[in-house]
This record gives structure tokens, C-alpha cells and sequence, in this order.
């Protein structure tokens, strides 16, 4: 599941649940940085609508 911010991360902070952990990247980017990304990953096939939180 891919989560773009949480109540303790910032706006723009993605991250990502694997299995036991998650992982976390892009914190401080603005919010239209954050969904370019997943609209970038989305658009390769590397997620979908399903993993979208």
C-alpha cells in the first residue's frame, strides 16, 4: 500500500507498507511533487488504484 502523508509526516512524504515495516522517502516535497511521483509510478505499472491509501 503506498500512503502520501500521515498525521506525523509532512504534506508530500510518501511511503510505502512492506510486509513487517514501511519504508519512507520523499519527505519535505510539496504535495503536487508527491502525486506526480505516484502518478509516475502509477503510469509504469508499478502501482495502482488498489495500493493507493
Amino acid at each position: 500500500m503506498v500512503r502520501s502523508s500521515s498525521l506525523h509526516e509532512p504534506p508530500g512524504t510518501l511511503r510505502f507498507d512492506h510486509g513487517m515495516g514501511s519504508v519512507t522517502f520523499a519527505v519535505g516535497i510539496d504535495e503536487p511533487e508527491a502525486r506526480h511521483i505516484l502518478n509516475f509510478l502509477r503510469d509504469q505499472g508499478l502501482i495502482n488504484e488498489a495500493n493507493l491509501a
